[in-house]
């Protein structure tokens, strides 16, 4: 269920002598139901570094590897 675009906010104010009735008409800000992408990106963002993380390693031992194979051929 979609909440509304626009709604209105009540807020009582209570002193000892008076009360008061306050209120207030907003609208909700487009970027509102951005807020399912962002949950997204929280865990694309890790999970981004930890490849980029494998991709290093894999290239340090592929480079090991290959130095290796260069320094028995001489």
């Amino acid at each position: 269920m979609a909440a509304p675009l626009s709604s209105e906010y009540i807020v009582f104010i209570v002193s000892i002598r008076n009360t008061f009735t306050l209120k207030i008409s907003a609208n909700w800000s487009p970027f509102y139901n951005l807020r399912v992408y962002l949950y997204f990106g929280i865990g694309v963002i890790p999970a981004g570094l930890l490849i980029v993380y494998y991709e290093r390693l894999k290239e340090s031992r592929e480079r090991a590897i290959r130095e290796a194979l260069e320094s028995d051929s001489r």
